[in-house]
C-alpha cells in the first residue's frame, strides 16, 4: 500500500496542541468557575451553545457576582485571564463561535459589569497587578556565586530560534544573530564561566543542564550526573538559591529577568534594545517591570519641593501692608534690593519672586542684540 503524502491529524487537536501550556490552563480555568456559577444558578453548564442574549444576561450576572472558593472577590489580573478564557474557549475549536464579549456591543451590559468589578477589586486593594520584583543590589554577589552558570546561558549566541511564548514562530520576528555576552578578563567573567560549565558537563548526556553530582573536587573532569535537568527543578532554581543563601527575600527566575530590565533601564539603555535582550516583542511591556520611580529619584525631587518651601518661610514677611516703599524691580536691570521688608505684601511678594526668576535664569556675560527685536516673556 503507498503511503500517504499528507497527515491525518484533526485540525481541532493540532491547534491545541500548538496552544501554550499556560494558556490552555488559563482557559480550562475559566471554564471551570462558569461552569460551577451556572450549576449554582440552576443554568444548563454547556454555556457555549447558548444564545447571545441569554449568554450576555449570564455574564452579566457572572461578573457581578464571582467570586473565589474562599468568597472573596479575585484580583483584577484574575479577572481579565477569565474574561479572556472565556473569550478563547468560545471563538476557538471546536465551537468557533463568531462573537467577541469583549468587542461585540451586545455584551455592553456585561462588560459594565466587568469594569463594577475591576474597580471594587481595587477599592479593595487587589486592582494592582503584582509584577516580579528586580532584585536588590546587596544580593548580587550571592547570587552570582551560585547562580552566574544559568544566567549567561541566556547570553549565549544562539544558533537556532527557540519557539516561546512571546515569539511562536507566526509572526516574521527579527531576534538578531549578533553576539549576547562578552569576555570581561574578570573572575566572573561570563565567557570564561560558561566555557567551563560545557567543559564539566557529562559527556553521555545531550542536555544542556544537567543534574549536578552533588560533591565533586575542582580537578574532576565531569561535575554533572548523565541525567538531565527537570523543568520543575530548573523552576524552583532562584527559590532554593534564595533559602540557602539566605537572601533579604525568596526571589523566583522571572525575578532575574526583571533585574535585568531594571538595571539597563536605569543605566539608560533604550527600550528597543532591551526588549532585544529581555525576548519581549514590544516595548511597552518594559513599562510594568520600570512602572514606579527609583527611590533615589523620589528623595530628590522631595528634596527640590522641600528646598522651594524653605526659601518661601525664609522670605515672606511677618506683618505684610498694603503699601510698598520700595522702587519697581527692572527684571533686565540688574540685582534688585527691597528697601523695606515690612512693606512687601503678597501681590508685591509674588511680583518680586517672579522677577527674581528671571534674574536667576539669565547668567554672564551680557549679551548684545543689533538690529533685531527681542520679545521676553515671563512664563
Amino acid at each position: 500500500m503507498e503511503r500517504s503524502r499528507f497527515s491525518t491529524t484533526d485540525a481541532s487537536e493540532f491547534v491545541k496542541q500548538q496552544q501554550s501550556k499556560n494558556t490552555a490552563e488559563a482557559t480550562k480555568f475559566s471554564v471551570k468557575v462558569v461552569r460551577e456559577f451556572c450549576g449554582e444558578r440552576g443554568m444548563a453548564k454547556d454555556f457555549q451553545t447558548y444564545e447571545v442574549p441569554a449568554m450576555a444576561n449570564l455574564l452579566k450576572d457572572f461578573f457581578s457576582n464571582v467570586r473565589n472558593q474562599g468568597g472573596k472577590t479575585y484580583s483584577k489580573s484574575t479577572l481579565c485571564a477569565i474574561r479572556q478564557g472565556i473569550r478563547r474557549y468560545l471563538q476557538e475549536p471546536p465551537h468557533e463561535r463568531s462573537i467577541d464579549i469583549i468587542s461585540d456591543p451586545r455584551f455592553k451590559s456585561a462588560n459594565h459589569a466587568f469594569n463594577s468589578m475591576l474597580k471594587k477589586a481595587r477599592q479593595e486593594g487587589k486592582g494592582q497587578v503584582q509584577h516580579k520584583r528586580h532584585i536588590p543590589a546587596g544580593n548580587y554577589r550571592h547570587i552570582f556565586s551560585q547562580f552566574h552558570i544559568f544566567v549567561v546561558i541566556r547570553y549565549v549566541r544562539k544558533k537556532t530560534s527557540e519557539q516561546t511564548k512571546n515569539h511562536t514562530g507566526i509572526t516574521n520576528e527579527d531576534e538578531g544573530d549578533g553576539a549576547r555576552m562578552y569576555a570581561t578578563g574578570t573572575k566572573m567573567c561570563p565567557v570564561s564561566s560558561f566555557e567551563k560549565y560545557i567543559a564539566k558537563r557529562n559527556p553521555d548526556c545531550d542536555a544542556l543542564l544537567q543534574y549536578s553530582c552533588g560533591s565533586y573536587l575542582e580537578s574532576d573532569d565531569c561535575w554533572f550526573e548523565r541525567k538531565p535537568l527537570g523543568k520543575n527543578s530548573i523552576g524552583q532554581f532562584m527559590v532554593k538559591l534564595s533559602k540557602e543563601a539566605e537572601l533579604s527575600d525568596t526571589y523566583t527566575n522571572h525575578c532575574v529577568r526583571a533585574t535585568t530590565i531594571t538595571v539597563l533601564n536605569d543605566v539608560g539603555f533604550k527600550d528597543r534594545d532591551i526588549v532585544s535582550v529581555s525576548g519581549h516583542r514590544n516595548e511597552k511591556s518594559l513599562a510594568s517591570y520600570v512602572a514606579d520611580t527609583r527611590v533615589d529619584t523620589k528623595r530628590n525631587m522631595s528634596d527640590a519641593l522641600s528646598t522651594i518651601t524653605n526659601n518661601l518661610d525664609a522670605v515672606v514677611p511677618a506683618k505684610p501692608t498694603s503699601t510698598c516703599s520700595h522702587a519697581p524691580v527692572n527684571p533686565c536691570a540688574g540685582p534688585s534690593v527691597i528697601q523695606d521688608e515690612s512693606c512687601i505684601n503678597f501681590l508685591d511678594y509674588k511680583l518680586h519672586t517672579q522677577n527674581q526668576q528671571i534674574q536667576n535664569s539669565m547668567s554672564a556675560p551680557y549679551f548684545n542684540f543689533n538690529n533685531c527685536v527681542v520679545n521676553m516673556y515671563n512664563k
